[in-house]
């Protein structure tokens, strides 16, 4: 049998979608599972999940010319699946549209059988819980909803310890991600006009990093190419600071788990790094405004989240959310209330 999964979205939806995968993969232990990713690092994410996959194809429509996405669609219909499984998060025509195209047998997900996508189901599920709706109809579905699970390999682990040397001393290890999670374009058609709806903004990043060094706490700043720009916004005190570790585009996504896995806690904005630091097994702090974070949040028993009391919060993937000038959800929420936080959970 071969059964092709759609997954082309973000890092944070990778995750969330491993229990998913796993799920399948029980079901099918002899079926041939390729699956469909927006990146490398989407694909490394999944390896570190230890789910056996057969073959990953990396399709971008953004970022691939428009030759080489149809050459891959020709290839895809060439391979005859028996079933294709839409991502829940994938928008109801776009999932149509896209088996259509590759021509599977039978198409499964939530789209196609109660047409519907995760938008559209009303908050009622986790989207990890969503995930494995799309498969119901194919799998024996567990009595409990596994978590996202990811191990570093041992070798990046080595690696991220050698680093953390630096840190010679029995204090806490906390990481955190400066940045303001991924963009979105107002004018999409012409890619003019990002705007970070799920951003805290770094000058809050700045004075939380400086507040938590005060206390002793060691820290490790994440990130890749988008925080990289950010990095010299920050204090100079903050960067020359002993018992600071920057790690921000210095690491590949195999060492980014190591890293967040030997942390004690990550703290971030509504980003996938929360998502895989929460499935290392690693306790989180996530600063929610426009996302609900019980249902677009880490799913982890030691996950936690800082919101606001706005009345306009959980706005994500409305066009109030893209247009909005005053990010009250977001703005409303303190440094030193997520200081305060911190100590909370590192005191338990």
């Amino acid at each position: 049998m071969k059964i092709i999964v759609e997954l082309l979205h973000g890092l944070g939806d990778t995750v969330c979608a491993l229990p998913m995968l796993k799920v399948l993969r029980d079901n099918y232990p002899q079926a041939s599972i390729t699956v469909l990713v927006k990146g490398m690092e989407n694909a490394e994410i999944i390896r570190a999940s230890i789910i056996r996959i057969d073959e990953f194809i990396i399709l971008n429509i953004y970022k691939n010319n428009l030759f080489k996405n149809l050459a891959t669609i020709l290839e895809l219909r060439k391979k005859k699946f028996d079933f294709g499984i839409s991502c829940a998060i994938t928008p109801v025509i776009k999932a149509k549209v896209f088996m259509n195209l590759i021509d599977s047998k039978k198409n499964i997900g939530i789209q196609h059988e109660l047409n519907k996508s995760f938008d559209d189901l009303e908050d009622v599920h986790h989207f990890t819980e969503a995930g494995l709706l799309a498969i119901k109809s194919i799998c024996i579905l567990p009595t409990d909803v596994p978590k996202p699970y990811l191990k570093a390999a041992v070798t990046d682990t080595i690696f991220v310890r050698e680093k953390m040397r630096i840190f010679n001393n029995e204090d806490k290890i906390i990481g955190i991600c400066i940045g303001n999670a991924d963009f979105k374009y107002r004018y999409r058609l012409f890619g003019k006009e990002k705007v970070f709806t799920k951003g805290w903004g770094i000058k809050n990043m700045d004075l939380l990093v400086q507040k938590l060094l005060e206390k002793n706490f060691n820290i490790v700043l994440i990130g890749g190419k988008l925080e990289a720009t950010l990095v010299n916004m920050l204090s100079k005190s903050i960067l020359s600071n002993s018992k600071l570790l920057n790690l921000i585009a210095e690491t590949d996504m195999r060492q980014s788990i190591a890293v967040v896995q030997e942390c004690d806690l990550v703290i971030g904005v509504d980003t996938g790094m929360q998502h895989i630091a929460a499935a290392t097994g690693t306790k989180t702090l996530s600063i929610h405004g426009p996302t609900n974070p019980l249902t677009r949040g880490a799913y982890s028993k030691d996950a936690e989240f800082i919101e606001s009391k706005c009345d306009c919060k959980y706005c994500y993937g409305t066009k109030k959310n893209l247009y909005c000038d005053n990010r009250k959800c977001l703005n409303m929420i303190k440094v030193d209330d997520v200081v305060e936080q911190v100590i909370k959970i590192i005191s338990r």
